[in-house]
């Protein structure tokens, strides 16, 4: 298991009935064994993401014009 889970891009063991060199060797480890939570952290992440871009959003609308207002006196 160990080979092909360092080949793969994202290798999954699990925490419980695993081995040690599975989880050695894995990008993610199941601790409670339940491929459902696979399911609930790529929603996770997806809503983290979205509030990043929200954020990121934001904070240019808000600081392009008190930038420009900023430059504005240098500009005459």
């Amino acid at each position: 298991d160990a080979p092909a889970l360092k080949a793969a891009h994202i290798g999954v063991a699990m925490g419980g009935r695993g081995s040690d060199v599975a989880r050695e060797a894995s990008a993610i480890v199941l601790l409670d064994d339940d491929f459902s939570a696979i399911v609930k952290a790529i929603r996770l992440g997806r809503t983290i993401y979205d509030n990043l871009a929200k954020a990121a959003a934001f904070i240019i609308a808000v600081h392009v014009p008190i930038a420009a207002l900023a430059i504005a006196p240098l500009l005459t």
